[in-house]
């Protein structure tokens, strides 16, 4: 039988990708040739007449004969000159532009003409001349394009005036799907922006990163700020590493419901960036929650309900196949066989332990909003509700939320204000991904290795014991990791930030916040008597608990004025203030009577294990300056530097320094470009500046003392072993943090009428002193230290494009982005080349339990090992090569790379698979006709290798359960291309497990309907229907190619070990406004 594969889709997801632009420019172009001559240019009801002062088509020579000119003055809402307003005699190229002192002077054929004003964010006029030689016109400001106001570092910005690299998504993109974190939201979204699922669990942990991975050792994740407050993005205590192993680190954005958010600002290049110093390396997330509006009054209501299920079921062996496999194998290691023919033939299909563990499963989000006020009291308070249970029995999600902001003119000058988020979650987990990667006490490791001649269940209906079966020895049921291993993880968590902002003067602003991150984690767990994971003992228990303290200040003065009509400035100077400080306790023990206290009473085991705690903090001082500068709303200019005092650094690198320069031309602006007529935008960005990365332990740079006390002390006093401290490590005064210098060069582009609007970015970003452990004498009693050296590069390509293809009755508007990002190792500070991606078990060589190897010139994370050739045919063919004397007949034969004729994992091992895809990209489109809509949208990965390790155990083993083994070796089928059932297998990463893990995932499509209102109590209705994670098209044969089971790392990624399947969703939406 061949190899059961997935059938490649390379073709289908290249044709969907090429075929959509080639279609939404000719829609563009119709429409915009199409549209409407005589509608009054300021209707808002129609936006495809909306014009910008870039779109007018301008001559400023006329060479034709005219008969009179025209004069006239254009001022704003403020009767304040508009310099820069474009004129145009509508249905040709004859036109001008205002001087700084809004006046014009426009000559025209004698007779009647239209004059269509237009303006960058007002709403376009028309006037028909008449007879008239004097027109004076008022514009007014476009209500929608002043909404596009940008939340950056300490400000906000008008989107037009952007010189750096900003991504945002709004209320309605996080709407639209059912997600539980706000991170989840940028998945698809943003250009530069990968977002990656480590973990399907709910609540499961997601990484983020902004323009590839830029470090080795310290923190690869963007910061978070919300409304103005810094949060902390992880557990920063010695249990972090073994809170890993739990389905993934808690993720620092679960407790945070994404209803509660109004908008989120990626920034992405160090113009951008820059303003939050040293922890700036990977990107800043910057995140606004909704806020109450004046002179509204709202109750709003949503509901989301839904069903989930196993996205996909691996192909399996039924009993029968798998216990001739089983007979097979025992014959071929010269023993009796287990079962008899006639047993073999009763199996038949046996128990399908997918089927018996996977479950549909509830899931169900609550939102409950008032919001409103009046001109000098503004408020939201909301409650939230989101319960999900998982597609594994045992696991599940649930939060409780609390939403109070508040807004306050006190006077005329002062305004102040507050957000308040608070949030209990609890999370059940079931041991997937890497708990318990060595044994067998992991959920989905279970599954691949139960027999299917065994019954799922007893007569009373309780999960079977394996042991009491034939085949059965050292192996758990699936069904009792489920349904009686306990792992509970409690959240409390309270964000809160108070503002006072101070008109001290006409153009001179006052910004003092304060803000606390308050996080209380605490993990429980317990593992029943008898069980696999109780390692031979009656229960195992733990606790661990989490208390994370993070408070900030920051206080700013912003001076803004206009000049002349022509010159802008804005300038912004600060401090800013931030400490943390983190405990933790964990604490375990063994031998317990009873089942039926679990976690809660860790005294009654006969074996306490010694407890362990820890406290570390760490404070942050930093000094901040920006400066704005904007001539004739034409050529913009960015300055900004922060220095950043760190307790976490040494005592002659405690100050880092980072600044920024930025540039950006409205080149659409300049009228050589404008009578061209062809671009309603044309905008042209470049920018340069260092970021750092601080994200490192808190006492890295002192020396610090370890402590062993009872059975781990060494020293005995008096007869008796008593407790000893002992120096830990070497310091290093020069511990610096790792810089980044980024340069961007960008431009933003509209035509048709904006209706067609893209941004292309180009980056290069280099980061130095990566923080490694460096070897070093063994004479100073230490094997490392920690020091400032090595060097990365990460360089790409980023496209954005918006497009509206038709307006009117039938809308569809088009997103789409891509990214192309290239990473390589610059420098390991000297070292030719370091093995990563530890997999558990003894080395046997220094890297045959590592799954990557960094080497410079090569990216982060490329997986290495041994090239699979097949399988030994026959005794006469391993002796006639040679290269593997001692395989047997239906082993794996590896090749001997460099040709010495011997093979061994030292001089035969190669680079076997990058993780990092050449590319990924994200497509929405959202269609309405009158009161229904439709949205859609896909996000994929292109390129991309993942190391699928659980091949070792279904499909590599004698005992594997992939239908793919009845294409297996044996010696009635020679020709078979996977191991026989008596083969020996060497636990070790090779070609065979290195996938291709492109993907293109159809995540959400959602079907609306707006209720016409029937009451005046009901201001708005729509309910709705929709899917999530509809399909996945790839070739990786495993459950899921997106995921990684070691969590956020830098270095090992892209490697599924037994990882929590993804599940599909099926829902019904109700939103409600009164």
């Amino acid at each position: 039988m061949k190899q059961t594969i997935q059938k490649p889709h390379g073709g289908f997801m290249a044709f969907l990708c090429l075929i959509q632009p080639v279609v939404i420019l000719f829609f563009v172009a119709w429409e915009a040739r199409a549209a409407d001559p005589g509608t009054p240019a300021n209707s808002q009801s129609n936006p495809q007449l909306v014009t910008h002062s870039s779109s007018a088509k301008v001559a400023n020579s006329v060479t034709r004969t005219v008969d009179r000119t025209i004069t006239g003055k254009v001022i704003d809402e403020n009767d304040q000159p508009l310099p820069g307003v474009s004129i145009v005699v509508k249905g040709s190229t004859v036109g001008t532009a205002t001087k700084s002192d809004g006046t014009y002077a426009l000559t025209v054929k004698e007779g009647s003409a239209t004059l269509v004003f237009s303006f960058m964010g007002y709403i376009a006029y028309e006037v028909v001349t008449g007879n008239k030689s004097v027109i004076d016109v008022k514009l007014l400001p476009n209500a929608e394009q002043l909404k596009e106001v940008v939340v950056v570092g300490y400000g906000t910005q008008q989107k037009k005036d952007l010189t750096g690299a900003v991504g945002s998504i709004s209320s309605k993109d996080i709407e639209l799907s059912t997600i539980n974190t706000p991170d989840k939201a940028l998945q698809g979204k943003i250009a530069g922006v990968q977002v990656h699922t480590n973990s399907h669990a709910p609540g499961g942990g997601i990484a983020v990163q902004v323009r590839g991975t830029a470090s080795l050792s310290a923190g690869g994740s963007p910061l978070y700020v919300i409304d103005g407050m810094p949060i902390s993005n992880g557990t920063q205590t010695s249990a972090s590493s073994d809170i890993g192993s739990f389905g993934g680190a808690p993720n620092p954005l679960n407790s945070i419901d994404p209803s509660d958010i109004e908008s989120v600002q990626v920034l992405k290049d160090a113009s951008a960036t820059a303003i939050y110093g040293s922890r700036a390396a990977n990107g800043v997330v910057l995140i606004t929650t909704k806020r109450g509006k004046a002179n509204q009054h709202n109750i709003d209501y949503d509901v989301s309900v839904g069903v989930q299920e196993a996205r996909r079921k691996l192909p399996f062996l039924n009993a029968q196949q798998w216990a001739q496999q089983a007979n097979e194998r025992a014959t071929l290691l010269g023993r009796t066989p287990t079962y008899t023919a006639a047993q073999v033939t009763a199996f038949g299909q046996g128990t399908d332990w997918q089927n018996e563990v996977f479950q549909s499963a509830p899931r169900q989000t609550h939102k409950l909003a008032f919001s409103g006020g009046g001109q000098n009291l503004r408020y939201l308070i909301g409650g939230n509700y989101t319960n999900q249970e998982g597609i594994l029995p045992g696991s599940s999600f649930k939060r409780y939320g609390t939403t109070i902001n508040l807004d306050a003119d006190v006077s005329k000058r002062l305004r102040v204000g507050e957000s308040l988020l608070f949030s209990v979650t609890d999370q059940y987990t079931v041991p997937t991904d890497t708990k318990g990667y060595e044994g067998i006490s992991n959920v989905i490791n279970a599954i691949y290795l139960a027999p299917p001649t065994i019954p799922a269940r007893d007569s009373l209906g309780l999960p079977n014991n394996l042991r009491n079966f034939p085949l059965g020895s050292g192996l758990e049921n699936p069904l009792t990791m489920t349904e009686q291993y306990k792992q509970l993880s409690n959240t409390l968590r309270l964000i809160g930030t108070a503002y006072a902002n101070y008109n001290i003067m006409d153009g001179l602003d006052l910004d003092i916040r304060v803000g606390a991150d308050i996080r209380d984690w605490r993990y429980h767990e317990y593992y029943p008597i008898g069980s696999e994971a109780a390692a031979g003992a009656s229960g195992k228990a733990r606790q661990i608990s989490i208390r994370n303290l993070n408070i900030s200040n920051a206080n700013t003065l912003t001076y803004a004025r206009t000049f002349n009509s022509l010159h802008k400035l804005k300038v912004l100077g600060g401090f800013t203030y931030q400490r943390e400080k983190n405990e933790s306790m964990d604490a375990s023990s063994f031998g317990f009577p009873s089942d039926v206290f679990q976690y809660y009473n860790l005294g009654l085991g006969s074996s306490p294990q010694t407890p362990g705690s820890n406290q570390n903090e760490w404070t942050l001082i930093s000094y901040l300056g920006r400066v704005n500068y904007t001539f004739n709303d034409k050529y913009l200019f960015t300055a900004s530097i922060r220095a950043d005092g760190s307790s976490k650094f040494g005592v002659n690198n405690k100050y880092g320094y980072f600044p920024s320069v930025a540039f950006a031309w409205q080149l659409g602006d300049e009228p050589f470009i404008r009578n061209l007529g062809v671009f309603d935008q044309l905008k042209l960005r470049t920018s340069v500046g260092r970021t750092g990365n601080e994200s490192i332990g808190v006492y890295r740079s002192l020396s610090l003392l370890g402590t062993a006390f009872g059975t781990r002390s060494s020293y005995v006093f008096g007869g008796s072993k008593v407790p000893i401290a002992y120096p830990n490590n070497i310091p290093n005064p020069d511990l610096s943090w790792e810089k980044t210098q980024e340069y961007n060069l960008g431009i933003d582009v509209a035509v048709f009428k904006n209706r067609l609007s893209f941004s292309v970015d180009a980056y290069y970003k280099k980061t130095t002193d990566l923080l490694l452990d460096v070897p070093i004498s063994s004479q100073t009693g230490f094997s490392s230290v920690l020091k400032n050296t090595g060097a990365m590069l990460n360089k790409g390509i980023e496209i954005g494009v918006n497009s509206t293809n038709l307006a009117g009755k039938l809308g569809w508007t088009t997103n789409f982005n891509i990214s192309f990002n290239r990473n390589e190792v610059l420098s390991l500070g000297g070292a030719p080349y370091l093995y990563t991606g530890w997999v558990g078990g003894a080395n046997v060589t220094p890297h045959d339990k590592n799954t990557a190897r960094l080497e410079p010139g090569r990216s982060v994370g490329e997986f290495y090992g041994s090239v699979y050739e097949g399988i030994w045919k026959s005794a006469e063919e391993i002796k006639q090569v040679g290269t593997m004397p001692a395989a047997k007949p239906g082993d794996i034969r590896y090749k001997d790379v460099n040709g010495d004729g011997t093979y061994n994992t030292e001089s035969d091992d190669v680079f076997l698979g990058n993780p990092n895809p050449k590319f990924n990209f994200g497509l929405t489109n959202d269609l309405s006709f009158g009161p229904l809509s439709l949205h859609v949208f896909m996000y994929g990965e292109y390129g991309n290798s993942v190391l699928n390790l659980a091949k070792q155990q279904w499909l590599l083993e004698g005992t594997g359960i992939s239908a793919m083994r009845l294409d297996r070796w044996s010696p009635t089928n020679p020709n078979g291309i996977y191991p026989g059932a008596g083969a020996s297998v060497p636990q070790r990463v090779s070609s065979i497990m290195v996938e291709d893990g492109s993907f293109l995932r159809v995540q959400t499509i959602a079907l609306t309907y707006r209720v016409p209102s029937f009451t005046k109590f009901i201001k708005n209705a729509r309910i709705g229907i929709g899917v999530d994670n509809l399909a996945v098209l790839t070739k990786y044969t495993g459950y899921d190619p997106e995921l990684n089971s070691y969590g956020s790392s830098n270095t090992t990624k892209g490697m599924d070990r037994y990882g929590y399947p993804s599940a599909r969703t099926f829902r019904l939406d109700l939103k409600l406004g009164f």
